[in-house]
């Protein structure tokens, strides 16, 4: 091979269905790596790095880059699945804190409750940003987010919080695989912290019974008596109103949750 030649490959990996149609009678042979919209291909640059390249809608030409073959595959895969979604690949080249803002912006904040949301962007602020955020998204490891974990479990934060902190990386790991931005998810390869484990104990007959004797004439005793009977969350008990009552069936529907976030309080879906 010349040191201009390039090791190429398209995007179903079948070479010899690519060299079976160019060497055919009658067809016109044409600069290999060309392709269409919607196709893609991995090749070999001189320096030896792989890279993955798709072709959106809209002509737009995306890159990829990998150190073996079977990453820059597993790039490319999870960009034309991106494609054919019509889902827009964002650039490879940033950090993951630069990644982790925009993702809260473009994919979290539609697709979720607002409380969730806001819980994503203060974990993403005050934790994963500071400790992870100057890290290039592509070369992020797994012994990255395991010393994250070891730094936040030292700091005092309960196991329980600091595998939540996991969850959301992992959660926006996942997006970044699905537009080919990263081959693989390295939080998903790290084992969640151990932290003790408490059993439930609810209230026994007796304790709901004293329960109910305490409050009784309270302004809130109906609230307390749902709460012990039904089963219902705090903010689906505070979300309830008579339009949510049907005494004559002897029914209850709920249809909202009170919630607080930026300082208001809001009725959203249960």
């Amino acid at each position: 091979m010349s040191s201009g030649a390039r090791t190429l490959v398209d995007s179903s990996f079948d070479s010899n269905r690519l060299r079976t149609k160019t060497n055919s009678p009658g067809l016109k042979r044409t600069r290999a790596g060309r392709r269409g919209n919607r196709e893609g291909s991995v090749y070999q640059r001189h320096d030896g790095r792989w890279v993955a390249s798709v072709t959106e809608a809209s002509g737009r030409r995306v890159y990829r880059y990998a150190r073996t073959r079977a990453e820059a595959a597993a790039k490319l895969t999870a960009a034309l699945k991106a494609v054919q979604e019509n889902i827009p690949l964002p650039p490879e080249r940033q950090a993951v804190g630069d990644y982790l803002t925009g993702w809260l912006d473009t994919t979290v904040r539609p697709s979720v409750r607002p409380m969730t949301y806001v819980s994503y962007e203060s974990i993403v602020r005050r934790h994963l940003v500071p400790e992870l955020g100057q890290i290039h998204l592509a070369r992020l490891t797994p012994a990255d987010v395991q010393a994250m974990m070891n730094r936040k479990l030292a700091e005092g934060l309960s196991a329980r919080r600091v595998d939540y902190l996991r969850a959301v990386l992992r959660r926006a790991l996942n997006d970044a695989l699905r537009w080919g931005l990263v081959w693989r998810n390295v939080a998903a390869l790290v084992r969640p912290p151990k932290g003790p484990r408490y059993e439930v104990e609810p209230l026994g007959p007796d304790e709901i019974r004293r329960l109910l004797e305490a409050v009784r004439d309270d302004r809130l005793e109906a609230l307390y008596v749902l709460a012990v009977t039904l089963g219902l969350r705090q903010g689906e008990l505070l979300g309830l109103s008579w339009a949510d009552v049907d005494l004559g069936a002897g029914s209850l529907r709920v249809h909202h949750a009170l919630q607080r976030f930026e300082h208001e309080y809001h009725l959203v879906e249960p």
